[in-house]
C-alpha cells in the first residue's frame, strides 16, 4: 500500500488541528480537524482560495442563520429555510467549498439555541485554526520542475521523430505517413498537466498560458497536424524531394534551443529559390506532388520560425 504525499499532510494536520483546538478548550474541537481535512488541497492557489471561502462563508452562515433562529425559532423548520436561502447564495458567489463548514457552525448554533459572544468567538477560531493548519501544510508542495524539464526533453525527441518520420514520407511518395504525431499530442498534455501544477503552486504567476515554451509547442503541434494532412496527400516523388527531405533532417538534429534556427531559414530561402527555377511538372500527378510539398515546405518554415521565437524568449 502506497501512501501519497498528500496523504500524509491530511493526516498530521488533521491531528494537529484538533490538538491546537482542544489545548484551547474549544467546543466541537474536533471541527477543527475536519475543516483542515478539507483544506488540504493539490495546489497552494487552490488552498488559498479554498480557505478565504469558507472564512467569509462561515461568518455570513452564522450571522445570517442566527437572525433566522431568532426571527422564527430555533427550529429543524429554521434551518431547512437558511439552507434553502444559503446553498443557492453559495452557488452565486461560487463557493461551494464552504457550504458544508457551514453548515455544520450552523447546527452548533441550533444545538445551543443561542448565539452568545463566547459560541460566536469559539466558531471563529474553530475555522481560523482549521484554515491556518492546512494552509501552512499546503506551503509544503512537492518541486515538480526536475519532472517538468524531463517531459519537455521527452517532448522534444518525440517532435524530432516526427521530422524525421516526414523526410522519409517526402522521399517515399508519401507512403510511410506520420504515425508520432499522436505521441506528441499526449507527451503535450503530460507538459500541459505538470505545468499547470507548477504554476498552481507560484500564488504570484497569473496562468500556464504565460509559458512561452507550451504556447510554442502548441502551435508547432498544430502545424504538424496540417503537415500530415498533406503528407498523406503526396501520390508520387519530386526532383526537389531529397534536397528538403535532407533538409528536413538537419532541422531534427538540432536540439531544441540550439539556435541554429536562423540558418536553417536561410537555407529554406534557398531551396524556396531552386523551387522557381525548376521545370514545371510534365503530368497532374507531378504537379500535384509538387505542389503538396511546397505547402510542406511552407509549414515547415513555420514550425522553424516558432522555434526561433521560443528560442529568443530564452
Amino acid at each position: 500500500m502506497k501512501i501519497g504525499y498528500r496523504t500524509v499532510k491530511t493526516a498530521i494536520g488533521t491531528g494537529l488541528s484538533v490538538w491546537i483546538a482542544r489545548q484551547l478548550d474549544l467546543e466541537f474541537y474536533t471541527m477543527a480537524g475536519i475543516i483542515t481535512m478539507l483544506g488540504i488541497q493539490p495546489t497552494l492557489k487552490r488552498s488559498v482560495a479554498v480557505s478565504a471561502a469558507r472564512f467569509i462563508l462561515g461568518m455570513i452562515a452564522v450571522l445570517t442563520s442566527t437572525l433566522l433562529f431568532e426571527w422564527f425559532g430555533y427550529h429543524v423548520f429554521t434551518l431547512t429555510l437558511f439552507l434553502l436561502l444559503f446553498i443557492p447564495l453559495t452557488v452565486r458567489l461560487g463557493l461551494l467549498e464552504g457550504l458544508v463548514m457551514s453548515s455544520v457552525l450552523v447546527m452548533h448554533i441550533l444545538t445551543y439555541e443561542e448565539l452568545t459572544w463566547s459560541l460566536f468567538i469559539n466558531e471563529m477560531v474553530l475555522i481560523l485554526v482549521g484554515v491556518s493548519v492546512a494552509l501552512v501544510f499546503n506551503l509544503f508542495m512537492p518541486d515538480m520542475g526536475r519532472r517538468l524539464e524531463e517531459l519537455r526533453k521527452q517532448l522534444n525527441e518525440e517532435m524530432r521523430l516526427v521530422l524525421l518520420e516526414i523526410a522519409t514520407g517526402i522521399r517515399t511518395g508519401g507512403k510511410t505517413g506520420m504515425k508520432r504525431v499522436s505521441h506528441v499530442e499526449e507527451q503535450l498534455r503530460k507538459v500541459e498537466e505538470v505545468t499547470s501544477f507548477q504554476v498552481e503552486n507560484q500564488i504570484w504567476k497569473r496562468t500556464k498560458d504565460d509559458d512561452p515554451y507550451l504556447d510554442v509547442r502548441k502551435q508547432q503541434l498544430y502545424g504538424l497536424r496540417r503537415m500530415k494532412n498533406i503528407l498523406d496527400s503526396i501520390r508520387g516523388k519530386d526532383p526537389l524531394g531529397e534536397q528538403m527531405a535532407e533538409w528536413v533532417e538537419n532541422v531534427a538534429k538540432d536540439p531544441a534551443g540550439s539556435g541554429h534556427s536562423v540558418d536553417r531559414l536561410e537555407e529554406l530561402a534557398l531551396m524556396y529559390e531552386g523551387f522557381l527555377q525548376e521545370d514545371l511538372p510534365k503530368t497532374r500527378e507531378e504537379f500535384e506532388t509538387r505542389s503538396a510539398l511546397y505547402h510542406l515546405l511552407r509549414e515547415l518554415s513555420h514550425h522553424v520560425r516558432w522555434e526561433m521565437k521560443l528560442e529568443e524568449k530564452r
